[in-house]
Parts: C-alpha cells; sequence; structure tokens
C-alpha cells in the first residue's frame, strides 16, 4: 500500500506548479541560469529541487546513478 497521502500528492503538485510559474516569466539567458543553478545544487547529497524530483520519477535508474554517483565520488 501506498504512503502517499492526498495532502502530500497535492503538497507536490503545488510545488510543481510554483516553478512553472516562475520558469514561464524567464527569459532565455535567466532560464539557462536557473538550470545551471539546479545542476550545480543537485551534486550535493541534501538538495530536493526539481532536477532530482523529476530524475526519482524513474526510481530504477535513479538508484542506478545514485550509486554511480557515490562510487565515484560525486557525492562526497
Amino acid at each position: 500500500m501506498s504512503k502517499a497521502s492526498v495532502a502530500i500528492v497535492s503538497g507536490h503538485l503545488k510545488e510543481i506548479n510554483d516553478i512553472y510559474k516562475e520558469v514561464f516569466k524567464m527569459d532565455t539567458q535567466q532560464l539557462y541560469n536557473y538550470f545551471i543553478q539546479l545542476e550545480s545544487e543537485y551534486t550535493l547529497e541534501s538538495v530536493n529541487n526539481y532536477a532530482k524530483m523529476v530524475h526519482m520519477l524513474h526510481p530504477v535508474k535513479y538508484e542506478q546513478d545514485t550509486l554511480a554517483a557515490t562510487r565515484f565520488g560525486a557525492f562526497s
């Protein structure tokens, strides 16, 4: 049985919606800078941002990538 509740799913959708609202206001350079920032933050294991959320939508690939990154020191 899933531990996802209506409140958890609603909160998740609100976070995604908030991100989309901000992204659609950006010009190309701002969007590029935002993606660079996300990539930089993503190398920190404790950060939970949009890039990580999308990656986690593919649990098998996420686990493989996380193990590989840990092995090669990306999360150290």
